[in-house]
């Protein structure tokens, strides 16, 4: 490899090197060349948004210890017939293997003769029908999917309950804000949340750490939609540049492997020591965006709304822990 690559970089008549006949009986020579060739194979390439074919998303109620959970899971289908079978970063900064490998992780699809997209169980030999709803790729834009955007779970054992909140705030403009909040509350040793119950609640904003410019105004992160359709780019207010899995599910949304609902149309974004961590459960104007969600997602309930099933909500108790800490 290194005579027939020195003879193009390195020898004199390369560097002089002007008419097409030339030029190409130079990489004619790298091309059958066998080492060159595989070490080309070896190049890392990254997945890019022309390799994707379709990709799949499924939600999988799974109860273990502490109650029922969501699990979300995100399969992508390349040109050619590569699978990735659990994607939770951006398709854009995957690996490709080689032509002749399948490592862990990857299998193969297939189009059955139904029109059905199929997978492969590498370990049984067998083929199976993808589950779950085809993703619209089609580029999405910060105008459709501006708002207050609301996730929520929750973990319980016996008389202790543990809420977990996130909320993103995606502007019209393109400005976003990530939101997060967690209420523990320990009830009595009946077993029952009495008017004795201990909280211990924190909160938590992107914004707290935003830089300000000249005048005084928070420098928001922002974020934009590449081409791929299931990534989003976010550029914080320092400098930082991440790729993030990141597309619209129906009326969901769906970033880093966590499911959203629209909670609110609105879109006001916090300011810098809005967010305070607190040992007792946070009261008044600090907790407001907290409790909108909270009844946002009973209200869901009562309507009886198959977006949200009971698994992406708190138990009774975790309920009941949120409407003491913000009475």
């Amino acid at each position: 490899m290194r005579s027939t690559l020195d003879s193009v970089v390195h020898s004199p008549s390369s560097e002089s090197v002007t008419d097409a006949e030339a030029l190409d009986e130079a990489l004619f020579a790298m091309a059958t060349d066998k080492a060159a060739v595989a070490m080309i194979e070896r190049v890392v390439r990254h997945v890019m948004p022309a390799d994707i074919a379709a990709a799949f998303h499924a939600s999988e109620a799974r109860y273990g210890p502490g109650g029922l959970t969501m699990v979300e899971t995100t399969l992508l289908l390349l040109e050619g017939g590569l699978a990735f079978l659990d994607l939770v970063t951006s398709p854009l900064d995957l690996q490709i293997p080689a032509n002749s490998e399948i490592t862990a992780g990857w299998t193969r699809w297939r189009v059955s003769d139904s029109g059905e997209y199929e997978i492969e169980h590498r370990d049984r030999g067998v083929w199976s029908t993808i589950a779950g709803t085809e993703i619209d790729r089609d580029t999405r834009t910060p105008q459709t999917v501006a708002g207050t955007w609301a996730a929520s779970s929750a973990w319980s054992a016996g008389p202790t309950a543990i809420v977990r909140r996130d909320a993103l705030v995606l502007t019209a403009a393109g400005e976003i804000e990530r939101r997060g909040a967690r209420l523990a509350t320990f009830g009595g040793q009946d077993g029952t949340l009495s008017s004795q119950v201990r909280s211990s609640y924190s909160e938590w904003s992107s914004v707290d750490a935003a830089r300000q410019d000249e005048s005084g105004q928070v420098l928001h992160d922002r974020y934009t939609f590449l081409q791929d359709g299931l990534t989003v780019e976010i550029h914080h207010a320092d400098g930082r540049v991440e790729r993030k899995l990141g597309f619209s599910l129906g009326t969901d949304f769906v970033l880093d492997d966590r499911r959203y609902t629209l909670a609110s149309e609105q879109t006001i974004l916090s300011q810098p020591g809005e967010a305070q961590e607190a040992t007792e459960a946070t009261r008044g104007v600090n907790a407001k965006w907290l409790a909108t969600i909270a009844e946002s997602d009973e209200e869901s309930e009562k309507r009886g709304d198959k977006r949200v099933g009971p698994a992406l909500h708190p138990d009774t108790l975790a309920r009941e822990a949120v409407r003491k800490a913000h009475r």
